[in-house]
């Protein structure tokens, strides 16, 4: 689960940044590894080989878009990963603010 959300968080972060083919690469690898594994392992493992190769496939697709992302953004982990209270504040900042106009305005 923690892996598919990677998926969705950082192909959205590139998507919006304007750099769709760094998505399309790492889905295709993703899909190549799931393609080609599930070749061997529903055959032999039936519906456990389905579910581990899918399981595999997006832990080394959402590893591939934490990696990029990091690259990208020159990021430490412990920056990617961590909440601190300045972004609580601009979470609140931003939810405060929409609440009292009735619209989102990113600052």
């Amino acid at each position: 689960f923690v892996f598919i959300s990677l998926y969705y968080l950082f192909s959205s972060y590139f998507n919006a940044v304007g750099k769709p083919e760094v998505v399309t690469v790492i889905l295709v690898i993703t899909l190549l590894i799931k393609f080609l594994s599930s070749i061997f392992a529903v055959a032999r493992w039936g519906m456990f080989g389905a579910a581990s190769t899918s399981t595999v496939s997006y832990f080394i697709g959402g590893l591939f878009f934490l990696v990029v992302f990091q690259r990208a953004s020159k990021k430490s982990l412990r920056d990617i990963f961590i909440i601190r209270s300045a972004d609580i504040k601009y979470v609140w900042d931003i939810f405060a603010n929409s609440w009292k106009t009735n619209k989102v305005q990113l600052p």
